[in-house]
């Protein structure tokens, strides 16, 4: 029996659906050829359509069938049972009154809603009481997608012009509420966006239009994105996409309709079963065009017909009639000599008016004159004139008064509608709108309501919009501003303010001066001023129209310059650690501020200097040598300045220095050798060692510290005593070298040697020791044909296949065995390989995604980060010896992007330096960028914002379009590469590429760029450069503070040797002595890091008293 057919409707689909096909779940197995199946018809069904399971490749010798709501067998969700033999409908629990069952167990919903998406079990019993069954999916949308919500006033939406079109005609997808600041657009046919399916697109700056592989030379494009199709055809019936893409590059997407009719008047034949209708084409028409009355479904074996103007069969209201054996037509009272019959009965309306608006009968009657009749009805709408605004005031008080803003002209069976600056209208409590939306209130008018206005008018056949309308509203003014903002001026300069308040109509602008007017201006000049022009000065703003004042006061200030000053000093040759010198500023001018100068930049105060309550006096106690030097004192009021001449400051040095090693005989350590492989040994040598020792420790890290304390050595008894961080495998010598046995990948770091003299001066000095995993064999292979592991890729995004490829396997092997981790164990085996008889069998550590290969190479697929790490290969030759390599595989998050390229081909951004100094340049370079682009750009930050757009580039028109964030210090390249050029550290952070291809999709890549200062040279400050021994604390400071710097000691130009009286503060800027000792004289160093500079200080030394 053949399957019944189902309404044909194509719905609408939204590109992301996610289309879950549907689970053919059966009892029992049938062959692949005749697969028990579910058909959704259509696939994707609209609200208020209908939809048909349709069952294909039923068994025979059925007994019935039973449907039920979702994916089991339930008698609570069963909907209806159909017993063949019978032909009884038994209807279920989940009967809804809009299924029905057919004889070939298909299932019809009639106007289907959200709530019907889902699954639905067939259940088919034979007669031999075996059963079978299968699931299908039924899915329903809303009937209107689009990519993004606009508020609903400004729905982007797409019109047909006119609705229904006959073949032949013309029609126009016109486009409502386009967003502003649009790059271009792009017309598909069908619901998705698809390069193939493209029929045009069109730039806008460049007014460029490019037709596509659907283009079929009757489309045409407008400036405002609306879409012509010329003599349309029954193909071209159907949906139609228009993407719009706005300058920050994002998409907007939405879909319209367009429906064709035939236009040829054709006999036909239907079953007379079938309903006879009536048809108007078009439905809906203007006045002056032409309009067919089309019968449907005629019975046969008829005599004629007779058309009737009204609801009722009436002689004086017959307009034609036709006898069908001999042709003859007959007019009637209501002819009007525009009215043709067809043989087929349809009547056409030639030139229709509004007067023939109305119902219509067709009475048809059969050669027995029975008779049978059929009312339709005819639509005929006035073809709107182009409408006009009018207003009640055209220039209405801002807060005050109400605004009517009326469409015109007034017709009958029209919408309208209103735009404020070309968008839809946002109704607020201030926005009101009559019943039939003609007219709009504003209560009251506010500045911001200027418009433009427009107004739409629409009915069936035709639309139309008026010219722009702009209220001249009345405000302000506010209150006024002045400017400059200084308000202070040296005497004999220029006085120059400027009044400005926001106002319409403008202001008229007056000054007074101390209370009393003065010129009425909106810019007040006085030239060369003086101390009498000193005081306030009050601009007043005016709007004649609205009668408003508005006042702001400035009070102006007249200072006169300063002289220049000149610095006496107490002495301006001294010797360090010892002197003090007095400095005092001497000027003549009062009111004024002073400040002092070093080496011409401001004087960064120590705790060994003071200044006097008005800065005038400078004093230094101790003098050092870092503060010999030149000196300014410079004097300064709001206006002027005055800078002494340099006075310069000689300090003499005094000679202190601890136990110091000449140059030549650096206390140094050596690697032997400087790379380990693991299980070898390793010497540290140590060179230099001064004389006159008491003995050696070593300990394990950067810093003394007893609980890393490995091993001491005294040298007059020869004694070694272990410490906490001894492993059982280090050697000390009497020459101080320390000797690791059978090193480990741990023994990787630094090492500290700490020298004590006779006199309890200590030398400290850091090695360090390198150990990487050891290509381990049991017997040695020549070199040039080394064991080895290759990761291919070497660094691998999760989700992609990572191949562990073996070079130089040596010859009669018998077999391979792979491990996680660095070493051989069990049960760690992932997988071996007996190569005779290649078996390959898995061990506990396999996870099911590993493919060991006859050359012993291993394939893993799909990686994820858990993959990252060691692996061990164990080959055994034929005489079971065995040899081992480890390798690394190396696993990344993948990098998010819009789409997904080939793990070859990803985009990405490279910032070219990696870290950069203020003051350079920095390309951040694009690599792996797709093909057929349109163009770029770049915005600041980690998301597309159109706020934080940098630049764009247009790649056909080589047009580039700045953005707000834009800083005249940026430079994009064709390649679409971005130039930083003089960076700062503003400029750190995160950095957006987009990149559009010519069908407007999208893909981003996110970079970093990271810049750092470039730090000067350091210095070291002290608290006191005479303290006295086990007395006087010392902090010395490491200057000056900078942000993302590393700070480091030096004492006698080793590391920093750290005890109970050594305290560093945490970021390890200051060091403090508690107390100090006379060993403690130095010199002291301290060394500044960041990723693009280093500096160290120069030598100073304590003079411990």
């Amino acid at each position: 029996m053949e399957s019944p057919s189902a309404p044909a409707y194509r719905g609408l689909v939204p590109r992301q659906g996610l289309l879950l096909a549907a689970s053919l779940l059966t009892l029992w197995s049938l062959p692949s050829t005749a697969q028990l199946t579910i058909e959704s018809v259509p696939p994707n069904a609209a609200e208020g359509k209908d939809v048909l399971l349709r069952v294909h490749n039923l068994p025979g010798d059925l007994v019935g069938y039973a449907w039920y709501k979702g994916e089991t067998v339930d008698s609570d969700l069963r909907i209806v049972s159909y017993v063949i033999d019978t032909q009884k409908t038994t209807y279920g629990p989940a009967y809804s009154d809009r299924e029905k069952i057919y004889p070939n167990g298909s299932l019809l919903f009639q106007n289907v809603t959200l709530k019907d998406t889902g699954y639905y079990t067939l259940h088919a019993t034979e007669k031999n009481f075996q059963s079978k069954q299968v699931t299908g999916q039924l899915r329903v949308y809303p009937t209107l997608f689009t990519f993004w919500s606009l508020p609903t006033t400004a729905q982007l939406t797409v019109e047909s012009v006119p609705p229904n079109a006959a073949e032949g005609k013309d029609v126009l997808l016109r486009v409502h509420n386009l967003p502003g600041n649009l790059f271009g657009y792009a017309w598909y046919k069908g619901e998705i966006v698809d390069s193939s399916r493209k029929i045009i697109s069109y730039v806008i700056d460049t007014q460029t239009t490019t037709p596509g592989p659907a283009h079929s030379v009757r489309e045409t494009i407008y400036p405002n994105g609306s879409l012509l199709f010329q003599k349309v055809t029954l193909k071209d019936s159907g949906y139609y996409t228009l993407l719009a893409t706005g300058k920050d590059l994002q998409n907007k997407q939405v879909t319209g309709q367009l429906r064709v009719y035939p236009s040829l008047l054709t006999l036909w034949s239907l079953p007379t079963t079938a309903q006879l209708t009536i048809e108007s084409v078009p439905p809906s028409a203007a006045e002056g065009k032409d309009v067919l009355l089309r019968a449907h479904n005629l019975p046969g074996d008829l005599g004629g017909y007779a058309w009737y103007k009204g609801e009722t069969v009436d002689s004086n209201h017959k307009i034609v009639s036709y006898v069908i054996d001999t042709q003859k037509i007959t007019y009637g009272p209501a002819y009007s000599d525009r009215e043709k019959i067809y043989p087929n009965g349809s009547l056409l309306f030639q030139n229709v008016t509004r007067k023939d608006t109305g119902y219509y009968i067709l009475l048809a009657i059969d050669k027995n004159f029975l008779s049978k009749s059929v009312t339709g009805q005819l639509r005929v709408y006035l073809e709107l004139p182009k409408p006009n605004i009018t207003s009640n005031n055209s220039n209405p008080e801002a807060h005050k008064d109400p605004v009517v803003l009326t469409c015109e002209p007034r017709t009958q069976n029209t919408t309208y509608l209103w735009l404020i600056n070309s968008q839809s209208l946002l109704v607020s409590s201030r926005l009101q709108l009559s019943k039939d939306n003609r007219t709009l209130t504003l209560l009251p008018v506010t500045r911001n309501d200027t418009g433009p206005y427009e107004c739409e008018t629409r009915n069936p056949v035709s639309a139309g919009r008026s010219d722009p309308f702009t209220l001249n509203v009345l405000y302000g003014p506010d209150a006024p501003t002045i400017s400059p903002s200084n308000s202070h001026y040296l005497r004999g300069t220029n006085l120059n303010l400027s009044c400005h308040a926001a106002s319409n109509p403008p202001a008229q602008y007056s000054w007074f001066f101390n209370g009393r007017p003065h010129h009425p201006t909106q810019e007040l000049f006085i030239r060369n001023v003086t101390s009498n022009d000193s005081g306030s000065y009050t601009c007043l703003a005016h709007n004649s129209v609205t009668g408003l004042n508005r006042t702001t006061v400035k009070t102006i200030t007249i200072s006169e310059p300063v002289g220049k000053p000149s610095i006496r000093a107490s002495n301006v040759t001294v010797t360090e650690h010892k002197d003090a010198v007095v400095l005092t500023c001497l000027t003549n001018d009062t009111g004024i501020s002073i400040q002092w100068l070093f080496k011409n930049q401001s004087l960064l105060l120590t705790d060994r200097m003071k200044l006097s309550q008005d800065n005038s006096t400078l004093t230094i106690d101790p003098v050092r040598r870092e503060d010999a030097g030149d000196y300014h004192c410079e004097v300064f009021n709001l206006v002027s300045s005055g800078i002494s001449e340099p006075l310069r400051l000689d300090v003499q040095s005094s000679l202190l220095t601890l136990w110091s090693l000449p140059t030549t005989a650096q206390l140094t350590i050596e690697s032997v050798p400087p790379n380990a492989a693991e299980g070898k040994d390793v010497l540290l040598r140590v060179h230099n060692l001064p004389g006159n020792l008491i003995g050696c420790i070593w300990y394990k890290g950067e810093i003394v510290d007893t609980s890393h304390r490995i091993i001491s050595y005294v040298i007059d008894t020869q004694t070694t005593t272990l410490g906490p961080a001894h492993s059982g495998r280090e050697t000390i010598y009497p020459n101080g070298s320390l000797l690791s046995q059978g090193v480990t990948l741990q023994d990787t770091g630094y090492y500290t040697l700490l020298a004590t003299r006779n006199d309890l001066q200590h030398a400290q000095v850091t090695g360090q020791l390198r150990v990487y995993p050891s290509l381990l064999t049991l017997w040695s292979l020549p070199t040039t044909a080394q064991l080895t592991i290759e990761s291919v890729p070497p660094n691998a995004a999760e989700g992609k296949d990572v191949l562990l490829r073996v070079h130089n396997l040596p010859g009669n092997l018998g077999s391979y065995s792979w491990y996680t981790g660095g070493k051989v164990d069990n049960s760690h085996q992932i997988v071996s390989y007996v190569i005779d008889t290649q078996t390959t069998t898995p061990g506990p550590a396999s996870s099911g995604r590993e493919t060991i290969y006859p050359n012993g190479s291993l394939l893993f697929q799909n990686v994820t980060l858990k993959d990252t790490g060691y692996y061990t290969l164990l080959v055994t030759d034929k005489d079971y010896q065995s040899m081992q390599v480890t390798g690394q595989i190396r696993v990344y998050p993948s990098l998010l992007t819009l789409w997904s390229l080939p793990t070859t081909a990803q985009l990405t951004i490279e910032s070219v330096p990696p870290s950069a100094a203020e003051g350079k340049d920095v390309l951040l370079r694009a690599h792996n960028l797709p093909g057929d682009l349109g163009g770029y750009a770049w915005y600041k930050g980690e998301t597309v914002d159109s706020n934080h757009k940098i630049v764009s580039y247009v790649i056909d028109t080589q047009k580039i379009t700045y953005g707000p964030a834009y800083s005249d210090r940026e430079k994009i390249y064709p390649n679409g590469s971005l130039l930083f050029q003089n960076v700062t550290r503003k400029d750190t952070g995160y950095y957006i590429l987009l990149a559009i291809d010519k069908n407007f999709l999208s893909k981003s890549v996110t970079g970093q760029l990271r810049v750092y200062l470039e730090l000067p040279k350091p210095n070291i400050t002290s608290n006191n450069s005479n303290p006295e021994e086990h007395k006087d604390p010392v902090v010395l400071t490491c200057e000056p503070r900078t942000q993302n710097t590393t700070y480091l000691w030096l004492i006698n130009s080793q590391s920093l040797l750290v005890s109970s009286r050594l305290q560093l503060s945490r970021d390890n800027r200051t060091l403090t002595l508690l107390p100090v000792t006379r060993n403690d004289t130095g010199p002291y160093e301290c060394e500044t890091r960041n990723p693009v500079s280093a500096g160290c200080s120069d030598p100073f030394t304590l003079n411990v008293l």
